[in-house]
């Protein structure tokens, strides 16, 4: 799908969240920031996430961090418990 081919981590964190239906107030609640920095998260005016917010948002979100940030990846996390021991 050339959509996923061009989609950035803005793009990735919006549909997320908006298919989570969940709001900006809640991701940002889960991932312990602001409001105003998921809106620029989504809107790309940030110039770079940290890691534990990456991995905080995924959480929320069930998505796989690796997926979220760069777009490489299942989509889904892992939630076979014996890969992760």
């Amino acid at each position: 799908m050339l959509t996923c081919m061009t989609e950035t981590m803005s793009d990735r964190i919006r549909r997320s969240r908006e298919a989570a239906d969940i709001t900006q107030q809640e991701l940002a609640d889960a991932c312990g920031i602001s409001r105003p920095a998921v809106a620029l998260w989504e809107s790309g005016d940030t110039k770079a996430l940290k890691t534990e917010h990456i991995f905080k948002a995924a959480r929320a979100l069930r998505k796989n961090a690796e997926w979220l940030a760069t777009g490489n990846g299942p989509e889904a996390p892992n939630t076979d418990i014996g890969e992760a021991i």
